[in-house]
């Protein structure tokens, strides 16, 4: 039987995912962030989006999405779904790692980045993660 969900929850099992394996240190939540805004990420079969449908034998992709949008995600997934919280994290976001593609991203959080995208990618629930079109 496939997971239902609808794409929020799927993002927000991503960060989770995340924070269980790598921790919840502030830059790896912010890497989460670049990710989740950078690149694309292809959901595998064992994965019903119930908000989401997709063209027969089309790629199951969920595209980036906003900053303010990935800073809802990662409050979410911390347990603070409050405005301030949200507020909090997207201006971490544009502050301190405002990167609208992963070329631009420095090499020290670059590794984070790279860690996050491995992490992700192993998701069961996950195909692969891919640069954003």
């Amino acid at each position: 039987m496939k997971d239902a969900m609808n794409s929020q929850q799927f993002f927000v099992a991503l960060v989770k995912h995340v924070v269980d394996k790598l921790g919840d240190e502030e830059d790896n939540i912010l890497a989460c962030m670049i990710v989740l805004h950078t690149q694309d990420i292809l959901v595998n079969d064992n994965c019903r989006l119930v908000d989401v449908s997709w063209p027969v034998g089309a790629p199951h992709r969920l595209h980036a999405i906003t900053g303010r949008h990935a800073a809802e995600v990662v409050a979410t997934a911390l347990g603070h779904e409050s405005q301030q919280a949200i507020d909090e994290w997207y201006s971490m976001y544009c502050t301190q790692t405002p990167y609208e593609v992963l070329k631009s991203v420095p090499k020290p959080m670059m590794e984070k980045v790279e860690n996050v995208i491995r992490c992700i990618s192993e998701h069961p629930l996950v195909e692969s993660v891919v640069d954003a079109d």
